[in-house]
């Protein structure tokens, strides 16, 4: 009998934190694989809050964006070069909401496992209600801190030499 209790307590308790998490993260918006969300910009700077990372590299970027497609590989090195410092990496896409299948095939390809964003229905204004001296340009990166202070932007294609540059800024060497 007291096992069968246990057993039931233990189920109740991984369905009250699946319940609990779902309801602790606004920014997903039941996608079914997770990989690919609609956010506003609060959600997102919620995101960027919630990761309590003491680097947050958030890279705008869009499907039809040849430099953004280019330098997605530098960046996925730079996240795992840095993790163990704490680096955490966001990619939030700019595309329209009918380019979604297109960028998320993209981000499959290049074998992006971990949840991303896209503005999806809202207006360019997205970007510049998070980055306000946004001037268009793709792609957009920025560095946050642990208090949401943008610590460091650039726009347009950077290496990964660059980015470590940027990173180290504040993370210390490689």
């Amino acid at each position: 009998m007291n096992r069968k209790l246990l057993l039931t307590g233990v189920l109740l308790a991984a369905v009250l934190a699946a319940a609990f998490y779902q309801l602790r993260t606004p920014y997903t918006q039941g996608n079914k694989t997770g990989l690919f969300n609609e956010v506003s910009s609060q959600q997102l700077l919620d995101h960027i809050r919630d990761l309590k990372s003491p680097v947050v590299l958030v890279n705008f970027w869009a499907s039809w964006c040849e430099p953004c497609k280019q330098e997605f590989p530098e960046l996925l090195s730079l996240r795992e070069k840095f993790a163990a410092k704490g680096l955490k990496v966001v990619f939030v896409s700019i595309d329209d909401p009918k380019d979604a299948q297109t960028a998320e095939a993209f981000l499959r390809e290049q074998h992006v496992d971990f949840p991303t964003f896209f503005k999806g229905s809202n207006s360019l204004e997205f970007v510049t209600q998070i980055y306000p001296k946004w001037e268009g340009a793709l792609p957009t990166s920025l560095l946050f801190g642990p208090d949401l202070k943008i610590l460091d932007s650039w726009e347009g294609e950077t290496t990964l030499p660059e980015f470590e540059a940027h990173v180290t800024r504040f993370l210390g060497g490689s």
